[in-house]
């Protein structure tokens, strides 16, 4: 308002407007069109959507789905829970930080009932659900032994309900864990008939019920092709409900049929001879996964002072060790640039920089003249092929500056043995400062002055417990 009457009372708010050649430019940018980044409107989610729970509905039509907003449907709902003794829960949340993301609602279903949505958070609308006394009775029952609850990764939903209502739910069967434990390199089988690996996803909850539960004729999009990675509490639940009830009735189904594998003495456990591995999920991997749990939720003690203090150091460390690599480097570049073309010899920098791979290789093979043995371009050539971007290993570049090349260069060229532990040790300071200087300061907590990464008890393929973001 104040700038309002500033600009009225230098008599210019009614003025004609001389549009100069700035002005035009401006003036051209504002009528350009604003561009999302979103290839589909809400509107065209919502028909996809549609489209998505009309071939849920077609594939398991016994099975209703309901958005609950009455607290009264709530109570009937646990009642039913109790007479079954089991129940497969999922959380619906903003993102993927448990501590920092909206709870936008929470899924359930158990045998014989609605696999049911209750909204507790989305955006604007008018009937979320408080369904705190709702969750804390039920995981009071989980603690009592009165309810199963079966969930896919549920060190995950747990942060959720410790944030909800400040008790996690003692979980049964953990669908995630189940699978890995069964089996640890999952795979697809082609058209022909031969096993192809998955390394990725590849225990992913929709990946692992299309393929045991309903033979792979699951065809409906995925999340990122539906909602294109937005915000899920964003949308009105009354139109998206079923993507969200989809997921407890898939976990639900998939321990149905991991059950049996993992239940000591059963026909299935016998026959498989998988009485030792029911005794590791039983009895090693869910009472583990339940401390990993506990233990991303205290997270790990972070000092800032400390992380200042080595930021200096660390700054002084890198240029010391920069200045005195780029004076090598120098030297070598001025003796033996003529073995390099005047294109090459213009895309080094001044100073050179050490950190470029493009100016690392042409010092090392071009003005140096070095040579790497056939085996190590076949590493280096099968290490870059993971990228896709190339059609054969022959037509990917060898030249490389990276573990590989160094290590044959020390092999082979013992007098430069020196010139690469000096590159070695400058890559080991940059690496520490961009990851545990600087990187560990955006997954820092405020409100709790601690770093909470993930505690991955099925992270490996040997079962070995990994760590992520940041792997401690």
């Amino acid at each position: 308002k104040e700038a309002m009457m500033s600009f009225r009372q230098l008599d210019l708010f009614n003025q004609p407007l001389d549009l100069g050649k700035n002005d035009n430019v401006l003036l051209g940018k504002a009528r350009e069109p604003i561009v999302t980044k979103y290839k589909h409107g809400v509107e065209e989610v919502y028909k996809h959507a549609q489209q998505s729970t009309a071939n849920i509905k077609a594939l398991i039509p016994n099975i209703p789905h309901e958005l609950v907003t009455d607290l009264s449907r709530l109570e009937e709902y646990l009642t039913n829970i109790l007479k079954v003794g089991a129940v497969a829960i999922d959380t619906e949340t903003s993102g993927l930080d448990p501590r920092r993301e909206r709870l936008g609602g929470i899924s359930m279903y158990t045998e014989g009932e609605s696999a049911i949505y209750i909204p507790i958070g989305h955006h604007f609308y008018k009937n979320n659900v408080d369904a705190r006394d709702f969750i804390t009775r039920l995981t009071q029952y989980t603690y009592q032994g009165k309810i199963k609850v079966f969930m896919h990764n549920g060190r995950y939903d747990n942060q959720v309900f410790r944030r909800y209502t400040g008790l996690p739910m003692y979980i049964y069967f953990d669908t995630l864990i189940a699978s890995a434990v069964l089996d640890e390199n999952e795979y697809d089988i082609s058209p022909t008939g031969e096993y192809v690996e998955v390394p990725k996803g590849a225990h992913g909850l929709k990946r692992l019920w299309n393929k045991y539960c309903v033979a792979n004729k699951y065809k409906s999009m995925s999340y990122s092709d539906l909602f294109e990675n937005r915000d899920y509490t964003t949308f009105d639940p009354e139109q998206v409900y079923v993507y969200a009830t989809l997921d407890s009735v898939m976990t639900w189904q998939l321990g149905m049929y991991q059950l049996p594998y993992l239940t000591q003495g059963s026909q299935l456990n016998l026959k498989y001879g998988l009485q030792q591995v029911a005794n590791v999920f039983w009895h090693i991997e869910m009472p583990v996964s339940a401390i990993a749990e506990k233990m991303e939720w205290r997270g790990v003690r972070y000092s800032r002072e400390k992380n200042l203090e080595l930021q200096k150091t660390m700054e002084k460390d890198i240029r010391v060790a920069t200045k005195k690599f780029v004076s090598r480097l120098d030297k070598i570049v001025e003796e033996n640039k003529h073995n390099a073309s005047l294109l090459s010899l213009d895309k080094l920098t001044d100073p050179i920089n050490p950190m470029s791979s493009t100016q690392m290789n042409i010092i090392l093979f071009e003005i140096m003249g070095l040579k790497l043995s056939d085996q190590a371009k076949r590493q280096i050539r099968r290490q870059k092929s993971k990228s896709g971007k190339h059609k054969s290993l022959e037509d990917i570049p060898w030249e490389s500056s990276g573990k590989i090349a160094q290590q044959d260069i020390n092999t082979n060229y013992p007098e430069h043995v020196e010139l690469i532990q000096e590159f070695r040790d400058l890559k080991g300071l940059q690496k520490l400062y961009t990851s545990f200087v600087i990187g560990l300061r955006k997954l820092y907590n405020e409100e709790t002055d601690s770093i909470h990464g993930g505690w991955n008890t099925v992270g490996t393929l040997t079962g070995r417990l990994s760590s992520s973001n940041p792997n401690l």
